[in-house]
């Protein structure tokens, strides 16, 4: 009776001392909680000091490609075609997007004007494989391309460069077109090419259609 007593009595059977010892694990809860938040914290700082810093870094490259990009384009215009291809080979290897496309566009042209036809072709080739180009660019550059392969009397190639061409959305189609139905004539095809009825269909109003009703009498 005396030992019931004396455990009823003991401290750990005080309701102050339940009440600590639930303090004390809510108190570890919370510490718990409390380190996860803060290095949850951590993290997101962590992400957010690279993104800036990429961010930072990303402009600054644009910024240094469009700098070569200016640099090329005024060698251009002296005739410095080694400089030229130097500086625009620069831009096209920091630009992104639609002015890596126009950067390279350009370097194909100083090659032909520095004649180095193969270079000039592989700079177009390049243009016309980047995805983020945008279509016009590339239209143009397959259209350079098209024009090299007649000029050298690939008529298979340049058919096959103008009819890439041609499937793009952009203001070279209608010309485009021309040039397919002409390399396939001088392909040595014996119908009339069904890029001249696209053309009429397309493009009705075009200077390049009365071209085209002249060959077709349409």
């Amino acid at each position: 009776m005396a030992r019931s007593r004396k455990q009823e009595l003991s401290p750990s059977s005080y309701p102050s001392a339940r009440l600590i010892e639930w303090f004390r694990q809510r108190l570890d809860i919370i510490t718990h909680y409390k380190r996860q938040i803060a290095l949850g914290c951590v993290v997101v700082v962590v992400c957010a000091i690279s993104g800036i810093s990429w961010a930072v870094w990303t402009q600054y490259r644009q910024s240094q490609g469009l700098a070569h990009f200016r640099a090329g384009l005024l060698a251009v215009e002296s005739e410095e075609y080694d400089v030229a291809i130097a500086e625009l080979t620069q831009a096209e290897e920091v630009l992104d997007g639609e002015s890596r496309g126009v950067a390279a566009l350009h370097l194909g042209e100083v090659f032909e004007k520095s004649n180095q036809p193969g270079e000039a072709q592989a700079a177009y080739e390049r243009v016309a494989t980047f995805h983020d180009a945008g279509s016009y660019v590339k239209q143009i550059a397959l259209l350079r391309l098209g024009q090299g392969a007649e000029e050298a009397e690939e008529f298979a190639a340049a058919a096959q460069w103008y009819g890439e061409a041609s499937r793009l959305d952009g203001p070279g189609k209608s010309e485009a077109l021309l040039a397919l139905g002409e390399a396939l004539e001088r392909q040595g095809e014996a119908t009339v090419p069904q890029a001249y009825f696209d053309l009429l269909e397309q493009f009705p109003d075009s200077p390049l259609a009365e071209i085209v009703r002249a060959k077709t009498d349409k």
